[in-house]
C-alpha cells in the first residue's frame, strides 16, 4: 500500500495481482481511480463502495472496449460498446443488455438504428444494408412485424404489412420508374427465411424475399458480473 488507502488516495495491489491507483473512502473504492487486473483488463473511472459505478471505460485484452456508465459493476445507461470484431453499438443499455434506443454497427457493412429491448431488435427502427438497400418499420423478436418500408437495390420498394420477416397483409410495390402496385400478400416463410404463397394482385413484382436482419445481439454484456467485489 502507498498513500491513505483508508480516506484519501493511495495505491492498492492485492495478492492475486490487482493494482488500483485512485481515491478511497472508508477503506473502499470510492471516487475516481484505475483498475488493472492481472488478466491485463483496465478500468479507469469511477467507483462507489468499490464497485464501478457511474461514467468509467473497461477495455479487455482481446479487443472488446466499453466507455459509457456503470450501475453496481454493470452496464447500465448510455455507452458505447466494441467488439474485437468490429461490431459496435452505441446508445442506451439497461442492467447489461441493449435496451432503449441506440444504433448498432456489423462488420458487414450493416447498420441498424432503433429501439431495443433485452438484447433484442425490438420496436421502430431502421436498417441499411451494405448495398444501400434498407428497411425502415417495425420490428418484434428481431424480425419485421407491422408496417414497413422496403426499399431495393434496383430503385424498387415495398410498403405495407410484415410478419416474421415477410410481406404478408396489405402493401403497395412500387418499380424504379414510380408505377404502384396494389397487393395482398398471405405468406410463409421457409428455413431459409425466403417466403413463398399466394399473391391477389396484378403485376406485382417477382422479388418476394424477405430481408436479413441481426436477430440477435451476440455478445454477453456482462463484462463485469454485478456481485463481484473488486478488491
Amino acid at each position: 500500500m502507498q498513500g491513505d488507502c483508508r480516506n484519501g488516495k493511495g495505491v492498492y495491489v492485492s495478492a492475486d495481482g490487482r493494482h488500483y491507483t485512485g481515491e478511497f473512502k472508508n477503506g473502499a473504492l470510492n471516487g475516481r481511480g484505475k483498475l488493472k487486473f492481472a488478466d491485463g483488463t483496465v478500468y479507469e473511472g469511477q467507483f462507489r463502495d468499490g464497485r464501478f459505478h457511474g461514467k468509467g471505460k473497461i477495455v479487455h485484452p482481446d479487443g472488446r472496449t466499453y466507455d459509457g456508465q456503470f450501475y453496481k459493476n454493470v452496464i447500465h445507461g448510455k455507452g458505447t460498446l466494441v467488439r474485437a470484431d468490429g461490431t459496435q453499438y452505441i446508445g442506451e443499455f439497461s442492467l447489461g443488455q441493449f435496451h432503449g434506443k441506440g444504433v448498432l454497427f456489423s462488420p458487414d457493412g450493416r447498420e441498424y438504428n432503433g429501439e431495443f429491448r433485452n438484447n433484442m431488435i425490438e420496436g421502430k427502427g431502421k436498417i441499411v444494408y451494405a448495398d444501400g438497400s434498407w428497411f425502415d418499420g417495425f420490428f418484434h423478436n428481431g424480425k419485421p412485424d407491422g408496417m414497413g418500408t422496403r426499399k431495393y437495390v434496383d430503385g424498387s420498394s415495398y410498403s405495407g404489412e410484415y410478419r416474421g420477416s415477410a410481406r404478408h397483409g396489405y402493401g403497395v410495390f412500387y418499380s424504379p420508374g414510380g408505377k404502384s402496385t396494389k397487393a395482398c400478400l398471405s405468406m410463409t416463410v421457409t428455413r431459409e427465411r425466403e417466403p413463398s404463397g399466394t399473391r391477389m394482385a396484378e403485376n406485382t413484382r417477382e422479388n418476394l424475399k424477405t430481408i436479413s436482419v441481426m436477430v440477435r445481439v451476440p455478445w454477453n454484456m456482462w463484462m463485469v458480473p454485478g456481485t463481484r467485489e473488486i478488491l
